[in-house]
């Protein structure tokens, strides 16, 4: 789901506004991940190197966003280093390769083993397609019958491969497709840490889960490589009617919400029930975390480190 784009040098001139920013600035930290091809030794610093050639007020706006960048490089505003679709050049660049104004080209990059990119103006970023495409997943309904792998693969997994923190909050986690999540989270993220918000009981059970319970749950850990830890907490069950009825997925500071868990919905081959999913207030599921963090007796806390995952 996630837009892996790039940004010609040349286009931080003094033609991009404070305006052109912002947008840039809003896609980049909800659908975006600033990428520079492998061919590139200069990376990201040949973007920095265009700073002192513009105006002064245009100048100010790109270095605090680049503070900002440099001071939170694994959350808002994710980096790296490899392919990407989406190339944001200059008026010049767009000229010779005959853009249009007000459109974009699917072009081949130098490095013609990437494939088709996307090749528009960055005064024109509002444009993009494949950002478009990103925003358009990003609120559209889960449908039934879909491939489980194709949902993790257009979905999920480029979100969990730039996350450093997943949480998900759903009364049913620990009972319903928990493994098959964690495999899926494992194979995409890099030194991760999950936490799961549910119930170890019914909706109709309304006392704690028994504490060896918990034990035979802390033993079931799969094979994990890139989860470094996995908390899950297990406030009792009327808390979730109470603080967390939705079912809530974040990674960093993307949050979602959704009509069934994600837990639910990736089992198996084929989605067996469709959901409603779209973006979610972020401070609104951080203040959901923090009640039913608060509403979790100690001895309901499973805390699993990577050397407890790793059988």
């Amino acid at each position: 789901m996630l837009v892996n784009f790039g940004i010609d040098p040349d286009a931080i001139d003094n033609t991009t506004t404070a305006y052109h920013i912002s947008e840039l600035r809003t896609k980049w930290q909800n659908l975006g991940v600033l990428s520079h091809p492998s061919y590139d030794d200069g990376g990201f610093r040949n973007i920095r190197r265009k700073f002192p050639e513009l105006n002064q007020s245009i100048q100010r706006i790109w270095a605090r966003v680049w503070r900002e960048i440099e001071n939170d490089p694994s959350s808002r505003y994710p980096r790296c280093r490899g392919n990407f679709s989406l190339a944001l050049v200059s008026e010049t660049h767009a000229q010779k390769r005959q853009i249009p104004n007000g459109n974009s080209e699917y072009l081949y990059p130098r490095d013609k083993r990437l494939g088709r990119v996307e090749w528009i103006r960055l005064t024109e970023v509002n444009a993009s397609k494949e950002f478009e495409r990103a925003e358009t997943i990003s609120r559209s309904p889960i449908r039934r019958g879909k491939s489980v792998e194709r949902l993790w693969r257009e979905r999920f997994q480029s979100l969990a491969k730039f996350s450093r923190e997943i949480v998900i909050i759903d009364r049913n986690a620990a009972t319903q497709g928990l493994a098959s999540l964690l495999g899926f989270i494992d194979g995409a993220a890099t030194n991760c840490a999950v936490t799961i918000y549910s119930s170890l009981y019914s909706s109709t059970d309304r006392h704690p889960p028994e504490k060896s319970d918990l034990n035979e749950y802390r033993t079931s850990a799969l094979d994990f490589e890139n989860i470094d830890t996995l908390t899950i907490y297990l406030p009792q069950n009327y808390h979730f009617g109470r603080e967390g009825r939705d079912r809530f997925v974040r990674f960093d500071e993307r949050a979602f919400s959704l009509g069934h868990g994600i837990t639910e919905i990736l089992q198996g081959s084929a989605v067996e029930t469709g959901t409603t999913f779209g973006p979610t207030e972020l401070q609104y599921m951080q203040d959901l975390e923090s009640r039913l963090k608060g509403n979790t007796l100690p001895e309901n806390i499973i805390v699993m480190q990577q050397s407890d995952l790793v059988q």
